[in-house]
């Protein structure tokens, strides 16, 4: 069985000592055995282990006051941040409210899944910071959590006593639906969509060169002077027309969509709506369904300069152009004089480059055809000579002459070759039949009574052992050059 242990960083060591370990997954110490050993009971979270726990602690801190010396330390009897973040530890885990919680909301500060999810769930007036731990999700996560949805949880509430702050360990979470707002902005952009609010195909084409720009956002705003500041600088001449609006608030879409109106009636080139980066509550203005229309109404080409890297609004989708932030909306809306000037001048450069390069290859062209002339010529003159030498070096030798001189030699070297063949055939088979002779010659049974040896017979029949000849009789010996005939007289054999 694993125990899962609620032990303080404080007395981690004492927990390691007495057989707990730490699980890097669910950052939890546990126990893994039949039963729990009586020393981790305190931090077992269940009814008798919360009541040692709180006994534990009183006892430790009654010590800790103890040895303090109030004639020393005038503040001996205040906790310290330890001590008072256990106690505080303390009551989270031996809260048998606090195991078991069930709450719901919307969830917000979301920024993606990286293992383990970190998020909030907010209502009107309140957040909780919650995490779920990856080990927990991969068996019982069933959607893509996203901010906006509302959700459904049943978790644990830790107290981590280093920082000092509270956490709802997330250990079921449920999709309830999306939270009122998001919902909401989810069906009016379907509706805007469905009249061509956002369609690619209305959208105008923004001046290269704008003589004036109108700006529509708060005069007091960091937007308006990055504006004017890059503007001003990219083009001198240019005029900037801006109608002061609120940003933010009940004010905010009212005032934006008259703004839009006036400086498109005006006649300017261009218009900048914008503001500075916030959260999506305080963008909420720019999702707007008045401002859409007003940006899709006006006949001036509009870029949408809301917030930072990150936000986005029904303004940014509806307008002719999205820029990131009003920095980049002022770098696209003003050209850059100095830039076009040095765009002039590099091209006429490039021009007369282009000119003297078109003028220099016409001439190298022009040397380059006359030389390539004279060399097919002399190529077309060397190729007809050689091709003479060849023809006459065929008819050479293809003339009878020739060709009966070619045949002799052939005929004469058919002939050797044939006189040579006959001559080491006949060496060959003469060398075969001395070889045979020699081999014929050397089983022959004269050849071994040369050496002094006879053939041994008694009455015809040869002698093969000393034991079959008998005293007295006739022995012949039969000599390479004649016959010997004995009497034997006497027998001796060799012992074997």
């Amino acid at each position: 069985m694993k125990y899962i242990l609620n032990v303080p960083f404080s007395r981690k060591d004492s927990a390691k000592d007495l057989g707990a370990r730490w699980d890097p997954v669910i950052k939890k110490w546990f126990y893994e055995g039949e039963e729990l050993p009586s020393g981790l009971e305190i931090w077992y979270p269940d009814t008798e282990g919360m009541r040692h726990r709180i006994q534990s602690f009183s006892s430790f801190a009654k010590k800790e006051k103890e040895a303090a010396d109030p004639d020393t330390d005038p503040y001996a009897s205040y906790l310290t941040v330890s001590m008072l973040n256990q106690r505080i530890a303390g009551e989270y885990s031996g809260n048998p409210l606090f195991r078991q919680i069930l709450v719901k909301g919307e969830v917000t500060n979301y920024s993606g899944h990286k293992r383990n999810y970190y998020f909030s769930i907010k209502d009107a007036y309140a957040e909780l910071s919650c995490v779920l731990w990856e080990a927990t999700a991969s068996s019982m996560l069933k959607f893509e959590l996203q901010n906006g949805q509302s959700v459904a949880i049943r978790g644990m509430l830790e107290y981590y006593e280093q920082r000092g702050v509270s956490q709802l360990v997330v250990r079921e979470i449920e999709n309830i639906g999306e939270g009122l707002q998001k919902l909401a902005l989810m069906k009016l952009r379907a509706r805007l969509e469905a009249e061509g609010m956002f369609d690619p195909a209305h959208k105008k084409p923004l001046p290269k060169h704008a003589r004036s720009i109108g700006i529509v956002t708060s005069d007091k705003g960091q937007a308006f002077r990055d504006i004017c500041k890059i503007a001003k600088k990219r083009c001198p001449s240019i005029q900037l027309v801006l109608y002061p609006v609120n940003v933010q608030g009940d004010l905010a879409a009212k005032t934006t969509v008259a703004g839009i109106r006036a400086l498109d009636a005006y006649g300017v080139d261009v218009i900048i709506v914008g503001r500075g980066g916030g959260s999506d509550e305080d963008l909420m203005a720019y999702n707007d369904e008045r401002i859409v229309r007003a940006i899709y109404a006006a006949k001036t080409p509009i870029i949408s300069a809301v917030g930072h890297a990150g936000n986005h609004s029904f303004t940014d989708d509806a307008a002719d152009f999205f820029a990131a932030t009003p920095s980049e909306a002022a770098e696209t809306a003003a050209a850059d004089t100095a830039a076009v000037i040095m765009q002039v001048e590099s091209l006429s450069r490039e021009l007369q480059a282009n000119m003297s390069r078109i003028l220099l290859d016409r001439q190298h062209r022009v040397s380059r055809l006359s030389d390539a002339l004279g060399s097919a010529l002399q190529q077309n003159i060397d190729a007809r000579r050689q091709q003479l030498m060849l023809s006459l070096g065929s008819l050479h030798a293809n003339h009878p002459a020739e060709r009966l001189r070619q045949r002799r030699e052939k005929l004469n070297l058919v002939l050797e070759r044939l006189t040579g063949s006959m001559n080491q055939a006949f060496d060959l088979r003469k060398r075969h039949f001395e070889v045979a002779l020699a081999g014929l010659h050397g089983l022959s049974p004269t050849s071994k009574l040369v050496n002094g040896f006879g053939y041994i017979s008694i009455a015809g029949k040869p002698l093969i052992r000393v034991s079959d000849a008998q005293p007295g009789e006739e022995l012949s010996v039969r000599m390479h050059d004649g016959e010997i005939t004995s009497l034997i007289t006497g027998i001796h054999t060799e012992d074997t």
